[in-house]
């Protein structure tokens, strides 16, 4: 796949409050948005700084971040325009020495996304319990910045007031829609309820997966479950 820009294919993930807002997200660079062998934008790369920057506290995590931002602002403004540039200014600088680890503030709710974490990293994380918190990033894989943010929104969607997402969300469709008799709305939103308290360990079955595509709206709140 080459790296041309595409096209918007987030606008059905909703921005969020205060309380997610506050949540830590720090960035890698190489093989985190840029391509490695060739390096490039990867795909979805704008798109997904759009959705980050405006929905998380973003931090960067990399090695061409040591204390000061502008160093990955000008490495970065060789692969971006100036509009996405604009977005990217707003991720803060983090400091570390031999592990990222060293710069993630543990007291605070946060994910932390990377290529390659070390496995030493990856013992601090689990020292902390918060082996769950690094999403693994790996550019080769097909759609993957996009995957992620589906990712990001669903663990905001779990670390927040799940009844009011569940209101303004894909509750709301299940609830007001003509598309589904009372036992299928019912249904729906038992799994919803059930699914939001297990903060994700419960997934969609394939018959309610069926059932969502059938609410007139399902592809503002919940279609990019379902686009290619």
């Amino acid at each position: 796949m080459g790296c041309e820009t595409p096209k918007k294919v987030f606008e059905g993930i909703s921005g969020t409050d205060k309380v997610e807002r506050m949540i830590k997200l720090y960035l890698d660079i190489d093989g985190g948005l840029l391509h490695t062998k060739k390096p490039c934008a990867a795909e979805y790369a704008a798109e997904f700084i759009d959705y980050v920057t405006a929905n998380f506290d973003c931090y960067w995590l990399t090695t061409h971040c040591k204390g000061d931002a502008t160093t990955a602002q000008q490495y970065l403004s060789e692969y971006f325009p100036a509009e996405v540039m604009e977005k990217i200014s707003r991720v803060k600088p983090t400091n570390w020495d031999a592990l990222k680890t060293d710069a993630i503030n543990f007291d605070e709710k946060f994910y932390w996304l990377d290529d390659y974490p070390f496995r030493a990293e990856l013992d601090v994380l689990k020292q902390h319990n918060q082996e769950k918190r690094c999403i693994v990033v790996d550019l080769n894989n097909y759609n993957e910045l996009k995957n992620v943010v589906i990712k990001l929104g669903w663990e905001l969607f779990c670390l927040a007031d799940h009844w009011n997402c569940w209101k303004r969300g894909v509750g709301f469709d299940i609830a007001s829609t003509a598309y589904l008799n009372e036992d299928e709305k019912t249904h729906l939103i038992k799994s919803m309820e059930a699914i939001a308290d297990s903060y994700g360990a419960l997934k969609w079955t394939d018959k309610e997966l069926e059932l969502l595509k059938r609410i007139k709206d399902y592809n503002y709140h919940i279609g990019y479950l379902f686009r290619e």
